[in-house]
């Protein structure tokens, strides 16, 4: 993610975001950059965001991602919702979209 986009996702740059692309380190789990994802979208501590595991297991996530990264050349992602966003995730970004009912 750009500072430009954790600036607009802030609301510094103008109106509400429906979208957010997020770039995972490679030093952070999959999971982890969807709850840091959905929070910066939706300006909302990661704390206080429902916990994760009631959208989808978390160590699973992971385990996919981490599979995906090194088993297989094609290009995959993952579609989900959370905290009433829809979630893409693949090896590298997480995008989220802002649903009607996005906190």
């Amino acid at each position: 993610m750009t500072e430009n986009d954790r600036d607009t996702a802030a609301g510094i740059d103008g109106p509400e975001q429906e979208h957010l692309t997020y770039d995972i380190s490679s030093d952070e789990r999959p999971s982890e950059a969807v709850v840091y994802a959905v929070a910066t979208l939706t300006e909302t501590s990661p704390l206080d965001l429902s916990p994760l595991y009631d959208a989808i297991d978390p160590d699973h996530l992971d385990g996919l991602i981490e599979r995906w990264a090194t088993e297989t050349g094609d290009e995959q992602s993952l579609s989900f919702s959370y905290n009433g966003c829809t979630v893409t995730i693949d090896g590298e970004s997480v995008q989220v979209q802002r649903n009607e009912e996005c906190d």
